[in-house]
């Protein structure tokens, strides 16, 4: 029997787990000296002057729209294919989402709708590289330029991604980053912010300051990445995750995506008294991910260039195409499928954990919202395949002809 294979996992070396365990062992777990490393080395590492790391990539979108001082009322335009997180997050700064329809080819905002979408009370363009691609950023500079706009990047999926040979999370005014536990580097959660904007740099970290460390938030983090890693692991996943994933995909199809968190749960409540510091212990994982992140990245290239090449041509499948001058970090493979459900489930009986996807067409959650067609096909026709840096080349290509025999 073909040992089931997770659709993620949580990538931890041994040498990062000892730099983990060194903190705790000097009782620097909260506070030393990795933090302010860290942060020299994330921002050589981008191309940027700061980087101030975060409790969380939400953290630190709330943290530039505040430390921007737009007027309550300001209308932010983003990708309508999104995580209603983020929405959420400008809603609770007082700023009002304005949502833009996509390019099917790459699932980043269409520039040419974002200029069209445009108003007079328009303030910022938040651009998102969803699942490493990145957007086409110079054509949405040069909208942001002719109407005295400002360029946010959403750089969740997109660490160690380029375009035209430059980084992603140096190509704006400021851009966040998330650390979670299946992003690349990961730090057990956390996130930072990069910018060259000393004045802006300055008021985000007077801002973080006053925030203090959560010994018991570090701990539960600790016991989550642990439990994630063993679900995920290629030799533990057989029995502590496929069972289960099987099962929701049999009997109660419809959980996974509210599994996922892709579905809006009313108001998203943020409060900044409420959040903590990136902590000494995260700071040291990320160092020594750092040190292996183009190694983590060329793995999932490797694997993406292997999918895209055997599935090309497929009937019923379109499957995404990196644009010129760009190097995305392909942290997630996701392709379009005439009926992702049932090929997900299709995939899972012959144990390859596929995903439906936790974003979704946010527009249609939104009063009075323009439609945006291409959001909504992607959200009910994409499918997310194995794409782990753990994953070796034999195994994509048993995923990619099993695809081939269930479309």
């Amino acid at each position: 029997m073909v040992r089931p294979t997770p659709r993620h996992s949580v990538d931890f070396s041994r040498r990062e787990l000892a730099a983990a365990w060194r903190t705790v062992r000097r009782g620097e777990a909260l506070e030393g000296a990795e933090q302010a490393s860290f942060s020299r080395r994330f921002a050589s590492f981008i191309g940027v002057r700061h980087a101030l790391p975060v409790a969380s990539g939400r953290l630190g979108l709330f943290l530039i729209l505040k430390a921007r001082g737009y007027a309550p009322g300001s209308e932010i335009l983003l990708s309508a294919y999104n995580f209603y997180v983020v929405a959420g997050i400008v809603r609770e700064c007082g700023l009002i989402p304005v949502f833009v329809d996509i390019e099917t080819r790459t699932f980043n905002i269409d520039p040419a709708k974002a200029e069209s979408s445009i108003t007079p009370r328009t303030r910022a363009i938040l651009v998102t590289h969803m699942f490493g691609h990145p957007c086409d950023v110079e054509a949405l500079q040069d909208t942001a330029a002719r109407h005295g706009m400002d360029i946010i990047e959403d750089c969740a999926h997109s660490c160690g991604a380029t375009y035209k040979e430059k980084r992603t999370g140096a190509l704006s005014r400021a851009a966040l980053f998330s650390f979670s536990l299946l992003k690349v580097p990961t730090t057990l959660g956390g996130g930072m912010i990069t910018t060259d904007d000393d004045a802006l740099y300055q008021a985000m970290q007077r801002r973080t300051a006053a925030l203090g460390y959560d010994r018991r938030r570090l701990l539960r983090a600790m016991i989550k990445g642990t439990a994630c890693w063993a679900v995920s692991h290629p030799w533990l996943f057989p029995f502590l995750g496929f069972l289960p994933f099987l099962a929701i995909k049999t009997f109660a199809p419809g959980l996974e995506v509210r599994f996922l968190g892709g579905v809006p749960r009313g108001r998203y409540p943020f409060c900044l008294q409420n959040q903590v510091q990136f902590t000494n212990l995260q700071s040291a994982l990320g160092i020594a991910q750092l040190e292996r992140i183009e190694e983590m990245i060329a793995r999932k290239r490797a694997i993406a260039a292997l999918y895209d090449e055997a599935l090309a041509g497929l009937p019923g499948v379109s499957i995404p195409r990196e644009a010129v001058d760009v190097r995305g970090s392909r942290l997630y493979y996701s392709l379009l499928v005439d009926d992702a459900g049932r090929l997900s489930r299709r995939l899972c009986r012959r144990g390859i954990d596929a995903a439906l996807s936790e974003f979704t067409d946010c527009s249609r959650w939104a009063q009075d919202a323009a439609p945006c067609p291409h959001a909504r096909h992607v959200e009910e026709h994409i499918l997310r395949l194995p794409n782990s840096s753990s994953l070796s080349l034999k195994e994509a290509e048993r995923i990619a002809r099993a695809v081939r025999c269930c479309v």
